[in-house]
């Protein structure tokens, strides 16, 4: 049975197991449509700054957002105002994986 503990001065009881777990975040991380949990980032400001650094304008990887609403589409972000304006309304942000071409085409030389 897990043992209340008591928590600065106030006297207040949590389990040793609700001082374990994480804040919560106002927003949801998935990977495929499955959640990822644990992830370290638990602020929008430090996912945004995360976002910007890593995969703005990296050309391995495409960033998309779309604000809330049933009709609305996704569209490409270039710049973190525009990553900001679609998590300030509460919109979803998607990271893709830009799939480069293995093997391509060398005309041959002539002999």
């Amino acid at each position: 049975m897990l043992q209340p503990v008591s928590l600065g001065t106030g006297g207040a009881q949590k389990t040793c197991c609700a001082i374990m777990k994480q804040p919560e975040t106002s927003f949801t991380l998935r990977v495929g449509g499955m959640p990822l949990p644990g992830f370290p980032i638990l602020s929008v400001e430090a996912f945004s700054d995360h976002v910007t650094e890593r995969y703005l304008g990296n050309p391995r990887f495409k960033v998309t957002g779309k604000m809330p609403g049933k009709k609305r589409k996704p569209v490409t972000l270039k710049v973190q105002e525009d990553l900001d304006k679609v998590l300030s309304a509460g919109g979803e942000i998607n990271l893709i994986t830009v799939h480069l071409p293995l093997v391509g085409l060398i005309p041959k030389e002539e002999e």
